[in-house]
């Protein structure tokens, strides 16, 4: 959804509306300037940070909200921790039932956020694996 976004016409908006320089946008989203004029043409995208900066602004500004752009956030992990037993378990079927889990909060994350979520597992595999053999 945030792909499909016309940022360019958020970012002119912003602007307007709250009457701020591209730099003073800039400082807010904490990206140089030259990136604020690249999104204003529609030569680039904001980031993940600058897109909920952006959001945030656009709130603030009284724009609409495009619906969907972030939805709600997944519950907190003490939350989800209060759902789960209390102990771990042990003997059989452990690790079938740690995989169960570990898939079913995959499986509640938004797309993007999971796919972040699963190359960081990946890159931090393969660094661990590196260093093993490294060591070795």
């Amino acid at each position: 959804m945030a792909s499909t976004m016309d940022w360019a016409g958020v970012v002119l908006a912003i602007l307007d509306r709250l009457l701020l320089t591209q730099a003073e946008l800039a400082a807010r989203c904490k990206v140089a300037q030259q990136t604020v004029s690249g999104w204003k043409t529609g030569v680039r995208t904001p980031g993940r940070y600058a897109q909920r900066q952006l959001v945030q602004l656009a709130r603030e500004a009284g724009l609409p909200e495009p619906a969907g752009l972030y939805p709600p956030v997944a519950p907190p992990l003490a939350n989800i921790a209060e759902q789960s037993p209390a102990k771990p378990a042990t003997g059989k079927g452990t690790d079938a039932a740690l995989k169960g889990e570990w898939l079913r909060l995959l499986e509640a994350l938004p797309a993007t956020e999971r796919q972040e979520l699963l190359d960081y597992a990946r890159f931090k595999a393969g660094r661990k694996r590196g260093a093993t053999t490294r060591s070795q």
